[in-house]
């Protein structure tokens, strides 16, 4: 078992950066050996990923959560009533309605109802979602002040109460009693799944990155290259971009941005940077096993 983790974290360790001496080596190594070594790779960082969801969404969280919302619920005024008829919103408040959240001792405006707003207002409440006479706004994200508005069906004809609200806290009562088993069959699930995803969505960038490797090396430089081996390669070559991949999901809520950004240049989306990232590592790779193969 030792000699086991000794030899992943020397291929791990090799695989960051490529590097010609230990690159070339794997043209003449078993191609299932990379093979375990990127399933090995993915199983260990998804196992990692795990872990950080339960941490950050853990059962008392949860838990706290839904008591909040049935509190919310619960204390919402008796003469408040909701009217959407042909698209169009009425309350009986002359006033907006605020939905307010308790998440981590934090309070957080959750959702305002304001007949009377335009959807700009999001933005000045500072809440989640925000539902005028003719749309639902949602702010999509704070912080650049990106909105999404949807207009109220007009199909809908539908008057909310605070009956309604009753039935609604109820019955989120009854799943909050089940909620240990639900969160229990969901992360059995997480802990399969997620595994299989990550490796599928990554063998489909590999995939790519290997392509566009293949062509510059065969059409562009002129080189001759073998497509197992460059997929091999792609195995070792995946580990640093994948490490970075992680590290934005897990800590993009710390971060000003989700995409990077420079002044003047259209914002690009992290899923092209990371093919772009993905390709020069695979490319980088490949230049260094075969650089003095002959």
């Amino acid at each position: 078992m030792k000699s086991k983790v000794k030899t992943f974290l020397h291929v791990f360790w090799k695989s960051l950066l490529p590097q010609s001496e230990y690159y070339q080596k794997i043209l003449t190594t078993k191609f299932r050996s990379s093979l375990r070594y990127f399933l090995t790779l993915i199983t260990i960082i998804n196992i990692v990923f795990v872990v950080y969801l339960f941490f950050r969404f853990n059962p008392k969280r949860i838990t706290n959560l839904t008591d909040n919302i049935i509190n919310t619920l619960n204390t919402a005024p008796n003469d408040l009533t909701i009217i959407v008829h042909k698209g169009t919103l009425m309350t009986t408040y002359n006033r907006p309605y605020f939905f307010w959240l308790n998440d981590q001792n934090k309070t957080k405006l959750l959702l305002v109802i304001d007949q009377n707003a335009t959807p700009e207002m999001v933005k000045q409440y500072q809440s989640y979602l925000l539902v005028t006479a003719k749309e639902i706004v949602i702010n999509q994200d704070k912080i650049k002040q990106k909105t999404q508005s949807i207009p109220l069906n007009d199909t809908i004809n539908q008057t909310i109460n605070k009956k309604n609200f009753s039935d609604v806290s109820q019955f989120l009562n009854k799943i909050r009693a089940l909620l240990p088993f639900f969160y229990f069959i969901f992360f059995i699930i997480i802990i399969i799944l997620t595994p299989l995803f990550s490796s599928l969505i990554t063998l489909f960038y590999l995939a790519v990155a290997c392509l566009i490797t293949y062509i510059i090396f065969h059409f562009f430089m002129r080189k001759r290259i073998h497509a197992k081996k460059l997929i091999q390669i792609s195995f070792h070559a995946v580990t640093l971009p994948l490490l970075v991949d992680y590290f934005f999901i897990m800590f993009q809520k710390f971060m000003t941005t989700r995409i990077v950004s420079l002044p003047g240049i259209k914002p690009i989306p992290f899923p092209y940077l990371f093919l772009v990232l993905l390709t020069v590592f695979v490319f980088g790779g490949t230049y260094e096993a075969y650089l003095d193969s002959k």
